[in-house]
């Protein structure tokens, strides 16, 4: 059973599209903007296609349920979980989905890196990752005091993690001697290898996982309570990477009128000194044109902090 699929992206992406049209922007911000927007999109890419091999053997699975892009915050701590795989033996795998179209290294030291036409570059560990979303993830459970009872005993889940990547891609690993490599796997073997684990359980593991079975509707019901408590993420781009540059105005060169960046809208004018204040934020607004819906080709007020704010206001 899928209990939640991934959390839209459209919104980022339209965000930082109308960040790379802003006239006063600097050659190293748009840059930066580019590789942000670059990274949103490659890793939903990854996601997608993880997710698809993953909801394949989980859709109608009698003793599994899988959650999609759950983001939770514990003690000043955030961890993203790209899918994370409940069943009814109450084992929980973090599974994190990375894409790499050119392939990665791991060297004997756990260092990661990926080819970038010409050179490799390094990248933050995945394996580290995962290992610290584990941890996170065990305290927020604790602090929430979402558990299980049966016979009136507390059942605590045990928490596995792995590093999926595309089909297709290249891993190029150390000796298992050097470097354990083990959490990276191809997202197509997952369930084989989750399948060879269950195989290889000791009795004494065995055992345990016969006194925590429980119910599929009772890990449904613990799966919905952490969905109720996903926290998802709104950036605000416009301060990361404009700053004060949000206010600038345009050059005088255009000073009567310069085309919206972001799409939906239509002109704006930078003389606010007959506008009205925003009523959200309380900032200056600017005339804009609708350029699609019900309303194209209305004028109305829209706030000058858009997209950080997305205040409006007709016309009288």
């Amino acid at each position: 059973m899928i209990l939640k699929q991934k959390d839209p992206i459209n919104h980022a992406v339209e965000s930082l599209e109308s960040l790379l049209a802003v006239h006063h922007l600097s050659k190293d911000k748009h840059s930066k903007i580019k590789k942000e927007l670059s990274a949103i999109q490659r890793g939903a890419k990854g996601e997608r296609e993880c997710a698809f091999l993953l909801d394949h053997q989980v859709a109608d699975h009698p003793s599994r349920v899988l959650i999609h892009d759950l983001r939770i915050e514990c003690d000043g701590e955030i961890a993203q979980f790209d899918h994370l795989l409940l069943n009814r033996r109450l084992e929980f795998w973090i599974l994190e989905s990375k894409y790499y179209s050119t392939g990665i290294k791991i060297n004997e030291l756990g260092e990661f890196e990926y080819w970038a036409g010409n050179r490799y570059i390094g990248i933050p560990s995945p394996i580290e990752q995962v290992n610290r979303q584990s941890r996170i993830l065990k305290k927020f459970l604790r602090k929430q005091k979402i558990q299980i009872q049966r016979l009136g005993l507390k059942l605590h889940p045990k928490i596995y993690t792995a590093v999926l990547v595309a089909p297709a891609t290249r891993v190029i690993r150390p000796n298992r001697e050097q470097f354990n490599t083990d959490q990276v796997m191809k997202a197509d073997a997952f369930f084989t290898t989750y399948q060879k684990r269950a195989e290889k359980a000791s009795p004494e593991e065995v055992v345990s996982g016969l006194a925590k079975l429980v119910k599929k509707d009772t890990i449904i019901q613990f799966g919905q309570k952490l969905v109720k408590l996903h926290s998802p993420a709104v950036p605000d781009y416009a301060a990361k990477f404009l700053g004060d540059l949000r206010y600038a105005p345009p050059p005088s060169s255009q000073s009567k009128m310069v085309q919206e960046t972001s799409p939906g809208y239509g002109e704006i004018t930078p003389d606010a000194s007959s506008s009205p204040s925003c009523p959200t934020c309380g900032e200056n607004m600017v005339l804009r044109t609708a350029k699609r819906g019900d309303k194209i080709g209305q004028k109305f007020y829209g706030c000058s902090r858009y997209p950080t704010c997305r205040g409006t206001q007709p016309i009288s």
